[in-house]
């Protein structure tokens, strides 16, 4: 077991044997619980900057991959395994040369089948025109409750028949899914939307159930569309359902796996009897957060910038809120779509000034 440890600076760079392979940590035949984990700054000459994987079976949970690198499989590389990763999140990895950005398994030397619970793929990078920025899954792999947000180039690469459930791929910086020749992966309660290329595209086969694919879908299955997800705030990475998207109570709930009970964060799985789309959930107020101040005094300002940026009094457009009620501590509350958004949600203030 190994629990609540920083693995940094790791460095495989020795040429020409497997030394070269696992910046961070390199398993064999293993089957080592990790938890709590974040495997930082690794680095690997070859293959699996944070971690290399061989004929193992680990189980990781609660594990953060960030800014690691190697030039295939930035933040980990398996190959004839079955890794479980639970609440794990890939984060700012890069594959130098070659594929998987965040996560690759490779199916060229036996049968991988991976398993994602939970799992968060943002911003991770792969160059190579083998893509994958965020991850390339292989074989009878399962991903569930997923999220992949600004990867390139494109989100996933699939080979064979791995299942996406309830997974939602969006503002990826190339296609959204990829498909290697023969991939026959099955996409269900997906959202697939809002990504810089195409939604998929390759020679393999696809069923999508129950899904939101941007662009439509003509092929097998039922239960799809083509609306506009209506996320909370998708480029604050806030890929919540806002309330009226069209993805709320359109999923299939034969399609959850067993024991799935919440979603990517922490919210009941379903609930009106129906399962969302998507890897969340439920219906939120949309829109950009506003702001409050909560002690604003008798001849007080507040000043409303709009993009959260410093304040050019002589050139910004501005709304300036002052206090003429003859009372202090006084609570000035701006809403959004007749929501109420107390405590600022995460903005801060300028002098007396807020930033919206």
């Amino acid at each position: 077991m190994l629990d609540g440890f920083i693995i940094t600076r790791g460095n495989a760079n020795l040429e020409g044997n497997v030394l070269n392979r696992g910046g961070g940590l390199f398993l064999e035949y293993s089957n080592l619980n990790v938890a709590n984990c974040t495997f930082r700054g690794n680095r690997a000459f070859f293959l699996g900057g944070g971690i290399y994987c061989w004929q193992s079976s680990p189980r990781f949970e609660n594990v953060t991959f960030f800014r690691n690198q190697a030039i295939a499989g930035g933040g980990m590389f398996a190959r004839q395994s079955s890794p479980v990763l639970i609440g794990c999140k890939f984060l700012e990895n890069t594959a130098t040369l070659a594929a998987g950005g965040g996560y690759l398994e490779d199916d060229f030397f036996g049968v991988n089948s991976s398993t994602f619970i939970d799992c968060t793929f943002l911003w991770n990078r792969a160059p190579s025109p083998a893509g994958g920025g965020g991850a390339v899954i292989t074989q009878n792999s399962h991903l569930t409750n997923c999220l992949f947000a600004f990867n390139s180039i494109d989100a996933i690469n699939l080979t064979n028949g791995p299942t996406l459930t309830n997974c939602t791929i969006v503002r990826n910086l190339g296609d959204g899914i990829v498909l290697s020749s023969g991939a026959n992966p099955t996409i269900v309660n997906s959202i697939i939307h809002g990504n810089f290329g195409l939604s998929y595209r390759g020679l393999g086969g696809i069923l999508f159930e129950n899904s939101n694919v941007e662009g439509g879908w003509g092929g097998i299955g039922i239960g799809n569309i083509d609306q506009d997800p209506k996320f909370v705030n998708p480029w604050a990475e806030d890929f919540r359902l806002a309330i009226g998207s069209p993805a709320i109570n359109a999923g299939g709930n034969v399609w959850i796996p067993p024991g799935i009970l919440y979603d990517l964060n922490g919210t009941p799985r379903i609930q009106d009897g129906i399962v969302d789309m998507g890897a969340y959930e439920g219906a939120f107020p949309g829109g950009i957060m506003m702001a409050s101040e909560l002690d604003l005094d008798q001849g007080q300002i507040v000043t409303l910038s709009p993009g959260g940026l410093l304040i050019d009094y002589t050139f910004d457009s501005l709304i300036i809120i002052e206090n003429l009620t003859g009372r202090d501590n006084v609570t000035v509350e701006v809403t959004q779509n007749n929501q109420p958004q107390p405590g600022a949600g995460g903005y801060d203030a300028l002098a007396e000034s807020l930033k919206v």
